[in-house]
């Protein structure tokens, strides 16, 4: 606990530092670790994914504000104990589940690094069911992102996402926590 809280101290003392640099990068490329936590779907069965993520952003030129983004990750949920009786000696648990989503979206930057990103784009659901068979899914993802990223470097962002499967649907709340990489840079005046 004490390795995370120093961990998050220094990445929020490093914040205002970041933010004094005076120029923004057409294009990035964003590498990232991400949590989740399960709302709908696999609430009671799993436990909080952990997974990565790459993330491309091109600013649209003359607008400081508007970048198109495409976003690939994976995350990873394992199965929480199956509550059993008293006579069982082995602990079964739920079925892990594997989330690839693969989005596209549209981040707009307000004053200070703030910026809101909606994003569209389909998932792949990978898992086994109870006899050991693949029940694996592909589905329809969206998902709204509020962050904030200084220039260049440390991005952090709160995020919803929720997708729609054939075997039903799954909604998380998640964080991520990422390092942009920036090419051609232009000054800001």
């Amino acid at each position: 606990m004490r390795k995370v809280i120093l961990l998050t101290s220094l990445l929020m003392g490093a914040i205002p530092v970041f933010s004094q640099i005076t120029t923004l990068s057409d294009a990035e490329l964003g590498f990232g670790l991400e949590a989740a936590m399960p709302m709908k779907g696999l609430k009671e069965t799993n436990k909080t994914g952990i997974g990565g993520s790459i993330k491309f952003a091109y600013t649209i030129p003359n607008t400081f504000y508007l970048s198109p983004t495409f976003q690939a990750g994976f995350l990873t949920f394992s199965g929480k104990p199956i509550p059993s009786d008293q006579t069982q000696l082995l602990k079964d648990t739920y079925r892990p589940v594997v989330i690839i989503p693969v989005k596209a979206g549209m981040r707009y930057t307000f004053a200070g690094g703030i910026y809101g990103e909606p994003q569209l784009g389909g998932s792949v659901f990978l898992a086994e069911d109870n006899m050991g068979e693949p029940d694996n899914a592909i589905g329809f993802t969206y998902a709204m992102n509020l962050g904030y990223q200084t220039l260049p470097g440390l991005d952090v962002s709160l995020r919803y996402e929720a997708s729609k499967f054939v075997n039903g649907d799954v909604a998380m709340a998640g964080v991520r926590i990422a390092y942009h990489f920036t090419f051609r840079r232009q000054e800001i005046y």
